[in-house]
């Protein structure tokens, strides 16, 4: 049901930036899939059939309360994209597009032979928000270069940002056409997923609530099914 891949990780330390590369385990798309609603997964059907959207933006975002599966869900997408792409996760974003020139320049230009290369940042809504610029000072201003700007220009990148808020506006320069490839929202199972999701996996339909998130239904599941799925 999954596969390894290698992944890059990068963090700034004192001496600047640097990065480790370690191979994790990836769950297919195909036996998690049923964890998400259908919006989900048209929107990652679409980018495993046809790889990310071409010539509409260089990042894509999404959000969703914890315990809806963003995370596992981007490591299935690396998992049916592992002979093309190449994953790195930014540990440290806030540190990435903040006041250090050097480690954004280093991660931007740091291209792997033959792959095209897949940066995650979790949990960065407040570098998009509507009032980015208060919370982060320079990090918008940085980040839409990386993505529409000089600095980006030429890399062959996608950026891929989550978080947990319920983002109500974006920042009038994130939402300009042509900067946002995807946006997903993830969201609890209504009705219907959760029927079928409990007769997959043997769950009690009597206790099963109207809405409920993953980590809510996989909390009535054992530790290895927990360990093994994932939310």
């Amino acid at each position: 049901n999954g596969n390894q891949v290698w992944m890059r990780f990068w963090y700034h330390t004192a001496h600047g930036p640097n990065s480790i590369r370690r191979e994790i385990v990836v769950p297919r798309w195909d036996s998690i899939a049923d964890n998400y609603t259908a919006p989900v997964r048209s929107g990652i059907d679409s980018l495993i059939r046809n790889g990310a959207p071409k010539g509409s933006g260089q990042f894509m975002l999404w959000n969703g309360s914890p315990g809806t599966g963003k995370t596992f869900a981007i490591r299935s997408l690396m998992s049916e994209w592992r002979h093309s792409w190449e994953g790195e996760y930014i540990t440290d974003p806030d540190v990435l597009f903040g006041n250090r020139a050097d480690y954004l320049v280093q991660v931007l230009l740091n291209e792997p032979e033959n792959k095209q290369r897949l940066i995650i940042l979790e949990d960065t809504g407040e570098l998009i928000a509507a009032d980015a610029k208060q919370q982060t000072g320079q990090g918008l201003s940085r980040f839409l270069n990386t993505v529409d700007g000089m600095l980006g220009q030429g890399l062959n990148i996608m950026l891929l940002l989550t978080t947990n808020e319920d983002i109500v506006s974006l920042h009038p320069a994130v939402m300009r056409p042509g900067r946002c490839a995807q946006r997903l929202t993830f969201g609890p199972l209504e009705h219907d997923d959760i029927k079928a999701w409990s007769q997959k996996h043997g769950t009690d339909l009597k206790s099963m609530p109207s809405k409920a998130t993953l980590a809510e239904l996989y909390s009535g599941k054992d530790s290895y099914s927990t360990r093994r799925m994932g939310f």
